[in-house]
């Protein structure tokens, strides 16, 4: 790497990570009771900026399509066209899911923040998408050339989900009163009580959990295994997120050696099995590893 690429380098980076901790404090400035929510929209729009700023480049010309693009292929790219329209387009949902939880207090419905949120999420993990993707020919040749590593991949998640869903209802045989507060709150959820996907509730967590746990004690009733089988799919989740962000970094071979240390690691294990979020740590900062790095490749 020269000189000049090595600082450019380091420009991005510095900006992009300014614009992150000026996206941090201004989401701050939106808590009750909404005193200074313009400075933190300011705030939010400044570090939108500095994060455009970080990711515009030129990223040269897409690959050559082999034949007529798909349907969604071709609605892809009108997202995906460039990165830093993705990133704007993010930013802008994400002020506007902001200005509308604090339009109207309380809501009868949070479905329109909701929405505004996740399509800001889908526009901004785009950003790290390759520019042509899907190319579906070229993705049925890459899977077919690397049919033997994605059957080990297979075979490392499907073991992890088996050692941490085996027996949920009584192992652990103790039933924790924080597992048992957060399954109260999807318990809620269901019940129709508890609505706001953007609050804290019990023990000071993310109310958003609860609605990730709800689903599940529909399925299975309020019984341990439905409070804890979300949060061991999430740990299983996490082995194939982590392989990518190793194979990336690093290669195949030390990917695979995380991966296979990460199936039995004990810690990971006792924590996927509990009915609490904090095994959800681990795979969304390998996630957010994954596209920062995927984005800036």
């Amino acid at each position: 790497m020269t000189a000049n690429r090595h600082a450019l380098m380091s420009g991005r980076l510095l900006l992009g990570l300014s614009g992150v901790a000026l996206a941090a404090v201004g989401q701050s400035y939106f808590a009750p009771p909404f005193e200074y929510a313009l400075d933190g929209v300011v705030l939010m729009v400044v570090g939108g900026l500095f994060l455009a700023l970080a990711v515009a480049s030129d990223d040269g010309p897409g690959p050559v399509s082999r034949g007529r693009p798909s349907l969604v292929s071709q609605l892809w790219s009108v997202l995906r066209a460039h990165r830093l329209r993705s990133l704007l387009v993010a930013w802008a949902l994400l002020v506007g899911s902001l200005a509308a939880l604090q339009a109207q207090q309380p809501r009868e419905s949070y479905l329109t923040p909701f929405l505004l949120w996740g399509t800001a999420s889908i526009a901004a993990c785009a950003a790290a998408v390759p520019r042509g993707w899907p190319d579906l020919p070229a993705l049925r040749y890459r899977l077919s050339r690397n049919l033997l590593e994605l059957t080990l991949v297979a075979a490392m998640v499907g073991t992890a989900t088996l050692v941490r869903v085996w027996d949920l209802d009584h192992i652990p045989y103790v039933f924790s009163g924080d597992e048992g507060t957060q399954g109260i709150q999807a318990l809620e959820v269901l019940r129709g009580k508890l609505i706001n996907p953007f609050a804290m509730g019990a023990l000071g967590q993310p109310t958003m959990t609860f609605f990730w746990q709800a689903p599940w004690l529909a399925l299975l009733g309020p019984t341990p295994a439905g409070v804890r089988l979300p949060w061991a799919l999430i740990g299983s989740a996490t082995i194939a997120v982590v392989y990518l962000l190793v194979r990336t970094l690093a290669g195949r071979g030390i990917a695979i050696a995380t991966a296979i240390f990460l199936v039995g690691y004990d810690f990971h294990i006792s924590y996927s099995r509990l009915g609490l979020n904090n095994v959800a740590d681990p795979l969304f900062c390998a996630l957010a590893l994954l596209l920062l790095v995927r984005g800036l490749r």
